[in-house]
């Protein structure tokens, strides 16, 4: 996540289950921690560059989720901000206003960790079940082909 540091990158691997209650003992033998169950509802918008979406999460609250990343098959960098939403407010209702909503993505996420490692395990409406892992990095400075995306609120 955003921090005090700024943006961050992960690396992301992701992969279709055909069990995901398989994937979940492998990772628990593997010494991963269960840290429960989240139900999070991405709303991603139409933007011109990268993605934007906002997430409303059991575990994390509402935040404003800026990344880019390349369309393609295997591993790939994320370079992405994590901006705190207030609960209750209206940037739903604000961002579909400004840029459309492309799509809405609703999933269960068993989130297991190993090491700074998150290990989710989805199970995707309309779509299945997936897995992705993410060892995350903090970057400073993000690298000149990633814009850093403005924190500053205006109310």
């Amino acid at each position: 996540m955003s921090g005090p540091d700024g943006p961050r990158a992960n690396i992301e691997i992701k992969a279709r289950l055909r069990d995901v209650e398989a994937a979940a003992r492998t990772a628990q033998e593997l010494g991963a921690r269960g840290m429960g169950a989240d139900r999070p509802v991405d709303t991603y918008f139409r933007v011109p560059t990268g993605r934007m979406k906002l997430r409303e999460s059991l575990f994390t609250g509402e935040q404003l989720i800026l990344y880019l990343r390349p369309d393609e098959p295997g591993p790939k960098r994320a370079d992405y901000e994590v901006i705190p939403v207030p609960k209750g407010g209206r940037a739903k209702e604000l961002l579909t206003a400004l840029f459309g909503v492309e799509v809405v993505v609703e999933k269960v996420r068993r989130l297991h960790v190993v090491g700074d490692t998150r290990i989710h395990l989805d199970t995707v409406a309309g779509l299945g079940d997936f897995s992705s892992s993410r060892p995350s990095t903090s970057m400073a400075t993000p690298p000149p082909s990633v814009p850093r995306a403005s924190t500053s609120t205006a109310s």
